[in-house]
């Protein structure tokens, strides 16, 4: 079972269900099955995502910006307890640690009221 093929193709399209991908592999639909799951199971697909045109949709369009964030971190705690206080806020959509200047950069979406 080649596992790099089945992440390749669900990263092209996510709607491929097994039967799709069992097709296109040449393998079993239950062990292309089981292995997505076990995919899944070892959070190495942690989602499937849909990407939506706003600007045909509705007037209030989605936003997304970066944020760069300097923290201390706290004593026994580290960055842990800082970096789930901001994950918990639901514009939040990604965050990373990094180095330099500032400590996290975060991802977050809001909506564009202009």
């Amino acid at each position: 079972m080649n596992t790099n093929a089945i992440l390749e193709l669900l990263e092209k399209d996510a709607r491929l269900n097994t039967r799709d991908l069992a097709d296109i592999l040449n393998e079993e639909e239950g062990d292309v099955r089981d292995e997505v799951r076990r995919l899944e199971e070892d959070k190495i697909i942690c989602g499937y995502h849909t990407v939506i045109n706003y600007n045909k949709v509705q007037k209030d369009q989605k936003i997304l910006a970066f944020i760069e964030v300097g923290v201390k971190p706290m004593r026994d705690k580290g960055y842990d307890y800082t970096a789930n206080l901001m994950a918990g806020y639901p514009e939040v959509n990604s965050m990373y640690l990094i180095t330099g200047d500032k400590d996290f950069i975060l991802l977050v979406e809001g909506k564009n009221h202009v």
